[in-house]
């Protein structure tokens, strides 16, 4: 008989060992070696963009302080390309989570070179709109198109 007192042992020996191989293999191993690797090179490119951004940033300030400049807002990068320097899409995640320290130096000066890229590209939107709104169809440059009729 297969299930019996006399092979009880056995069958305990058997499921202690399965039991064992299935918790090694996939719950105490850690990641694989390419996923690792993956992530330090992702970490390692977005820790390189965000340092030649800083560097970029601050050179362009220190260039804009000589000059009578009003606009220093204008020099800054694009709101979305700073972004995609602090959320992976891929992932959907932060680009934190391949190991760049999220109290570091350069992800603090990204999340407030974010902040201040949004604030302005959303005061031109705002300004840009207003205008759009004040201006009589007539002036606008294909006022003439707005019924749909020449379409």
């Amino acid at each position: 008989e297969v299930f019996s007192q006399g092979t009880a042992a056995a069958w305990t020996t058997v499921l202690v060992g399965v039991s064992t191989l299935f918790v090694a293999n996939f719950l105490l191993k850690g990641k694989a070696f390419a996923i690792v690797e993956g992530e330090r090179r992702k970490r390692k490119k977005y820790t390189e963009l965000m340092a030649m951004v800083k560097q970029d940033v601050e050179a362009r300030k220190m260039a804009a302080e000589g000059k009578d400049n009003d606009d220093e807002l204008a020099d800054l990068p694009e709101a979305d390309r700073i972004f995609n320097l602090l959320w992976d899409d891929v992932k959907e995640a932060r680009t934190t989570t391949y190991g760049i320290a999220p109290q570091s130096d350069d992800v603090k000066f990204m999340e407030d070179l974010l902040r201040r890229s949004l604030a302005n590209e959303m005061t031109i939107a705002t300004k840009k709109t207003q205008e759009a709104v004040e201006t009589p169809m007539q002036d606008l440059e294909n006022g003439e198109y707005a019924s749909g009729e020449k379409l």
